[in-house]
């Protein structure tokens, strides 16, 4: 599929993300909540690397406290120029806001998470489809960290229902990367 089309998929989706009424949005982040914390996934990952969610995204602070509360090891990622760097945290207070996106990411002296000792790792997506890939925003960092040889981990993905894209054109790129799993709110 043409850049072209993914960038408008992505505007597409953006929009209908920031356009969620914030009950709504509360009820299924809750739900999705719930269905992690109940699932297999959650029980049996030990080492779990996940991402700081922007306002549009499902929440995952909750989660993060959850995961810490069950003495789970957390990492979460710092972006470099190109690549995605993961690393363990102890607490939320430990992320600070300091790049351009103004995303919340560990302090870059923090402990390194070796790719190899990944369990899980829960992928940020504005948009998939029933083939398991994920519309990201487009720089592509979690298909070049997913692509790295070491990687094992199971990949799950976290959306709301109307994130999925009904379209008969596959949007797929040589570089795309599927996720192994995914928990919506319905």
């Amino acid at each position: 599929m043409s850049s072209e089309i993914k960038q408008q998929l992505r505007m597409q989706y953006l929009k209908i993300l920031k356009n969620i009424d914030s009950k709504q949005k509360e009820q299924w982040d809750g739900s999705i909540l719930q269905q992690f914390i109940n699932s297999k996934y959650f029980h049996e990952a030990n080492t779990i690397a996940l991402y700081f969610s922007l306002p549009y995204e499902v929440e995952t602070t909750k989660i993060i406290k959850i995961l810490l509360e069950n003495k789970k090891k957390v990492a979460l990622p710092r972006m470099t120029e190109q690549n995605l760097v993961f690393y363990y945290i102890n607490s939320l207070d430990e992320l600070v806001v300091d790049n351009q996106w103004e995303i919340h990411q560990p302090k870059d002296t923090n402990q390194v998470v070796e790719t190899k000792d990944l369990d899980l790792i829960i992928l940020p997506l504005l948009g998939f489809n029933k083939k398991n890939y994920r519309l990201g925003h487009g720089r592509g960092y979690y298909d070049r960290f997913l692509s790295t040889p070491n990687f094992k981990a199971l990949k799950l993905a976290l959306a709301y229902k109307i994130q999925e894209i009904q379209l008969d054109v596959f949007f797929v790129d040589n570089w795309d990367v599927t996720f192994d799993a995914l928990i919506t709110n319905s």
